[in-house]
């Protein structure tokens, strides 16, 4: 065979095995990007049910609780008995998975305040709660810088790993002490989910109490945010209570809760926070930077006023907040 005619087969030879390689690649590359399409569509898909069960949870739960509301209206025209528990639907009031075990003597260790201040107690009366919250006005001006740099990751961290792995430098923070506080002598006995959303609920109105601002108060729902009261400085502790009927009875008949030692002991034993889903929903972890991060979910269960609750049995205890709540089911809080 001429040299030009070999050299003319190898070329054609080259020419195919290129053609051959493009075709390769051009097909590994459109499987990958078929690939990463389905990846993108299982994860939006996911997503789209995800929220799309939620829709629906919170359509029946409404459903529900308008039905609550409306038996509990009829039972009023119709001049029948009213059970205390009719007025406030067990889907807004009555979590069971979420039900605080009755509290036993504890030791409060790691605090500002003396275990004997708590231990000869049982259980926390409203005073004491007090005491706790009021270290809001006792950061020193020279500490408020330090609070701002507290991110709601060293919350997570401590609700999911215990505040024991917090570094000492996290613990000293003023922001962290108070909520460590709140956490470990009011809500330690209480399930992960309650005190995780506690926690965030408290964490952002802290942040503003102690340098208030425009960029503390974007984290705040609006049910939340507090009212100008004036040269009068408000009781912290009635600050944390989520909601606003809530807030104004205390406000105007202080004398007789914090008097009640039943009132602390209740509220806490009574306390609810609706989340449908499992705990390690509610945030996620970042490996390489060993951080966390609250969910999205979580954070708009947390800004819906309806997810936060009381057990039924606390009304039957202080009806007063019956009417409260019963304007909370019916949308009208």
């Amino acid at each position: 065979m001429p040299l030009s005619s070999i050299e003319r087969k190898r070329a054609t030879d080259r020419k195919a095995q290129q053609a051959r390689r493009e075709r390769t690649r051009n097909k590994i590359a459109e499987l990958e990007q078929e690939l990463e399409y389905y990846k993108k569509l299982s994860q939006e898909g996911n997503t789209g049910i995800q929220q799309e069960c939620v829709r629906l949870r919170q359509e029946n739960k409404h459903l529900r609780q308008r039905l609550g509301a409306i038996n509990a209206i009829m039972a009023i025209d119709t001049a029948l008995p009213l059970p205390l528990s009719l007025p406030i639907p067990q889907e807004l009031l009555h979590y069971e998975e979420n039900k605080v075990p009755e509290r036993s003597s504890r030791s409060i260790q790691g605090s500002k305040f003396s275990p004997e201040c708590f231990n000869s107690y049982e259980p926390l009366t409203h005073l004491e709660m007090a005491r706790i919250y009021d270290q809001v006005y006792e950061v020193e001006p020279d500490k408020v810088s330090k609070v701002q740099k507290v991110d709601i990751s060293v919350i997570v961290k401590a609700i999911n790993e215990g505040w024991g792995a917090l570094d000492c430098l996290a613990n000293e923070n003023p922001l962290v002490r108070i909520l460590r506080d709140i956490d470990q002598h009011l809500f330690r006995e209480s399930n992960e989910i309650l005190r995780l959303a506690v926690m965030y609920k408290n964490y952002h109105l802290l942040k503003y109490l102690i340098a208030p601002g425009e960029e503390n108060i974007k984290g705040l729902p609006q049910w939340i945010q507090p009212e100008a009261t004036g040269p009068t400085i408000p009781r912290a502790n009635i600050l944390f209570f989520p909601w606003p009927f809530m807030r104004q009875a205390l406000n105007r008949h202080y004398a007789r809760y914090s008097f009640d030692d039943k009132f602390a002991y209740e509220m806490l034993r009574c306390y609810r926070f609706y989340w449908p889903f499992p705990f390690q929903n509610a945030f996620s972890f970042d490996k390489e930077h060993q951080t966390y991060e609250i969910s999205t979910l979580f954070r708009e269960f947390c800004h819906n006023l309806s997810s936060w609750g009381m057990d039924g049995s606390f009304l039957c205890t202080y009806p007063e907040f019956t009417d409260g709540f019963r304007s909370l089911v019916l949308g009208e809080v």
